[in-house]
């Protein structure tokens, strides 16, 4: 496979994931918009989080990400 070839397979792939990066952007700007940035680029000092209503998504999946953390940590050995 030529250097062209590759480049247009490359450039076909991204155009396709374009549509995933969308929807995974809705999502984390609702529940993690600390990461929500698969299609914009954010600066320093733009306000990430202004159009969320309410911050109960956030701690949802915060509550979810600890509960994992609990579930995966070892259990500590009996003394």
């Amino acid at each position: 496979m030529d250097a062209k070839k590759l480049h247009e397979l490359g450039d076909d792939l991204f155009t396709k994931k374009s549509a995933l990066n969308s929807l995974h952007q809705e999502i984390a700007q609702n529940f993690y918009p600390e990461r929500a940035d698969f299609t914009v680029q954010r600066s320093l000092g733009m306000d990430f989080a202004s159009d969320l209503m309410t911050s109960y998504p956030i701690l949802c999946r915060r509550k979810l990400g600890n509960a994992f953390g609990t579930m995966l940590r070892p259990v500590a050995p009996a003394a």
